[in-house]
């Protein structure tokens, strides 16, 4: 969604919420593939998706030509990080068919929704734990786009 951190163009700073939050008036960003823009939603429309997790190395994609996170939990790069070790450890591992079948009963489970509303809940706490503040020694910063 929408923020002035990011202004007209989208960037990782942009609010992450649940599509079904979404209402009229508010602003999400906008891609044709090249270039993202602020746009107003003008309808909102309820849907049923046939796709539980996409992993991209980015974290986000474009669905009809909106900017979208691929996450489904406020945990972002944790909740797919197995899927990235797995797949570098053995790449195509997610096409074998005993692969399938096991992901596909785990990430259809009512267990799997209610851990998933848990880690929401938790990680959208307003009252930060009480952990020491320290600054890191070291500062990392990323080449990849």
């Amino acid at each position: 969604m929408y923020t002035e951190e990011c202004g007209a163009s989208y960037c990782a700073a942009a609010k992450l919420v649940k599509a079904q939050e979404l209402k009229r008036g508010d602003r999400v960003y906008a891609s044709d593939g090249a270039h993202s823009r602020a746009a107003a939603v003008t309808a909102v429309a309820k849907g049923q998706a046939q796709v539980k997790y996409i992993v991209t190395e980015a974290g986000n994609l474009v669905v009809n030509g909106v900017v979208a996170s691929v996450f489904s939990t406020l945990a972002l790069g944790l909740e797919t990080l197995p899927f990235h070790v797995l797949d570098c450890l053995f790449h195509g591992i997610f096409e074998w068919a005993p692969v399938k079948a096991a992901l596909y009963s785990v990430l259809e489970s009512p267990a799997l929704a209610n851990a998933e509303m848990l880690v929401d809940t938790f990680m959208s706490l307003k009252t930060p734990l009480a952990l020491p503040q320290h600054k890191p020694a070291l500062a990392f910063a990323s080449s990849r786009v």
